[in-house]
């Protein structure tokens, strides 16, 4: 995603934002989601275009041997559930495209009323009826605190036997700019 010149934020100048960074920080998304729900179109986990890879088949195989205590992803593509991963034994650190809430009531929507939100590049609104908020996949955007998920296990690294570390730097470099 952070690929100079091919990666997400490269190719974001097609949304006229104030800096790239701004598609995923949660005082852009309440001024303006428009941005973000026409990249999550790009993006949407539907399961047509993103495939689960052999580690997380890996993943999986050490779940079905009852031998995963937990698999911690920074990842919101849902590939992990999509390759079986139970959500018991998932920590999602950046969140989850699996479920939503309205930002201004905090309702939950389904992963199904999201879906067709996304798919018809519509910014979904809460179907409350003195609310109309807009709708927010459960993903964690600059701005926002990483789900409880995250903070409530921190015994994981003292049980486990061994940690796989894969498919990471475990660094964000993040330039930011005022909203103007």
């Amino acid at each position: 995603m952070k690929s100079p010149n091919t990666g997400l934020y490269a190719n974001l100048a097609k949304y006229n934002l104030p800096y790239p960074e701004a598609i995923f920080d949660i005082q852009y998304f309440h001024m303006d989601p428009r941005p973000f729900y026409h990249l999550a179109h790009e993006l949407y986990p539907d399961g047509s275009r993103f495939r689960p890879n052999i580690c997380h088949y890996f993943i999986r195989l050490l779940q079905e041997k009852n031998i995963l205590l937990k698999l911690y992803t920074q990842n919101i593509d849902g590939l992990e559930r999509m390759a079986g991963i139970l959500p018991s034994n998932l920590i999602e650190a950046h969140g989850t495209f699996a479920t939503a809430h309205c930002i201004r009531c905090d309702k939950e929507y389904s992963q199904h009323d999201l879906e067709q939100a996304v798919l018809q590049k519509q910014v979904p609104k809460c179907k409350e009826p003195q609310c109309q908020g807009t709708i927010k996949p459960d993903i964690v955007f600059f701005g926002e605190n990483l789900p409880e998920s995250f903070h409530s296990h921190p015994q994981d690294a003292a049980e486990a036997d061994l940690l796989i570390v894969m498919g990471t730097s475990l660094e964000i470099e993040k330039k930011r700019m005022a909203i103007t």
